[in-house]
């Protein structure tokens, strides 16, 4: 076919031709949207509000730092497994995830409950 001889084919053996008829077709098909573009009238496609943060320092109760504790030292020993064995970078999806439950553990430990791949509920681990 016409899409595996100029595109399939050249793609799996690195052809940069290949990327630059992927990236013909894409340019057509999509629309790039960035925070600062503008429409033609001069006005901003997106008007987003300014961006807030606030930190706030909170106390943990006791049960919530046992929580807590168990979730980190987990994390934290399956990150440095994958350090040692040099796969950070093969799974930075797991080590985005168990920042995440980190976050929500500190929101509120039963938002640990919700997350189905967790296996870490209790103190007992």
């Amino acid at each position: 076919s016409l899409w595996k001889n100029a595109i399939s084919k050249p793609f799996s053996i690195s052809n940069p031709v290949a990327l630059h008829r992927i990236n013909l077709i894409l340019s057509e098909i999509l629309l790039r949207r960035t925070k600062t573009g503008l429409m033609k009238s001069g006005e901003f496609l997106q008007n987003l509000p300014q961006k807030y943060e606030r930190i706030k320092e909170i106390t943990l109760s006791s049960a919530e730092n046992d929580i807590y504790s168990a979730l980190y030292t987990k994390s934290r020993s399956q990150f440095d497994q994958y350090l040692s064995a040099g796969a950070v970078l093969k799974n930075y999806v797991h080590v985005l995830a168990f920042i995440l439950r980190l976050r929500q553990c500190v929101v509120h430990p039963l938002l640990l409950l919700q997350n189905q791949d967790s296996n870490i509920t209790s103190t007992s681990s």
